[in-house]
Order: C-alpha cells, then sequence, then structure tokens
C-alpha cells in the first residue's frame, strides 16, 4: 500500500482542476504554448535584425526564451500598476485575443527595435558597418 494514497490522490486532482480552470494562468500558458508552437517561424522571420545593406542576421538582443520570461512578467506582475493582455479567460475566443496583441506588440517592436537590433533609441551611425 502507498502511504496517505487517497489524500496524495485527491491532493493530486485538486491541483490538475486548479491548472485546468479558466483564468489569468490557463491564459499565460495558452499565449506561451502558441509562441512556442511557431517557434521556428518566429525565430528565423520576426526575430531577425539588418545591416545598413539590408542582410538579415539573428537578432544579437532579442530571443524568443528571454521575450517569453518577460511575458509572463507583465501578464502576471504588470509594470507600473498595468498588466500585459492576453484576453478573456471566458468565452469561446479567450486567449484569440491575446495572441493578437501579442502579434501586434512584436510587429511594433520590431518596427521600432528588432529589425535594427537596438533596445532603446535608434542610432543612424554605423560602427564596422553595424547600427550600434
Amino acid at each position: 500500500t502507498i502511504h496517505l494514497q487517497e489524500e496524495r490522490l485527491n491532493n493530486f486532482k485538486t491541483v490538475l482542476e486548479a491548472l485546468e480552470r479558466p483564468g489569468e494562468k490557463a491564459l499565460i500558458r495558452a499565449a506561451s504554448k502558441y509562441i512556442n508552437d511557431y517557434k521556428d517561424i518566429i525565430n528565423s522571420q520576426i526575430l531577425l535584425s539588418q545591416t545598413p545593406q539590408g542582410q538579415l542576421y539573428p537578432s544579437y538582443r532579442y530571443s524568443l526564451p528571454d521575450f517569453l520570461d518577460a511575458l509572463i512578467v507583465i501578464a502576471e506582475e504588470g509594470v507600473g500598476g498595468r498588466k500585459f493582455y492576453l484576453g478573456e479567460p471566458t468565452g469561446a475566443q479567450g486567449v484569440k485575443y491575446g495572441i493578437v496583441n501579442v502579434i501586434m506588440f512584436l510587429a511594433q517592436a520590431y518596427k521600432e527595435s528588432i529589425q535594427y537590433d537596438a533596445c532603446d533609441e535608434n542610432n543612424w551611425e554605423l560602427v564596422n558597418d553595424r547600427f550600434p
């Protein structure tokens, strides 16, 4: 026999039910899974920077694991009292609105920073044929 078998089984069921319950954590898990499912596309088509001559290369500053870590923090804890919107925990559309928000965020980040491998402001001065 297993020591405290029934109690352990009940505790395990409780944890599983909590994990499946709709809510903020479920949205974060769903968004992370969706993004991870498309990691090859994101890495090969979005997280690319370009030289002044237009040649693409994998970004030195932006990576998918770092993005996901940051997304989880700003979705759970927020910044300045505001959280990153990942959708509504109830309803058929649920996380779809959150995924669109992530996609729009990445599009804006690409336009302003990722394509230049810049982290705060765009600097158009070339250093070794690259933007600093």
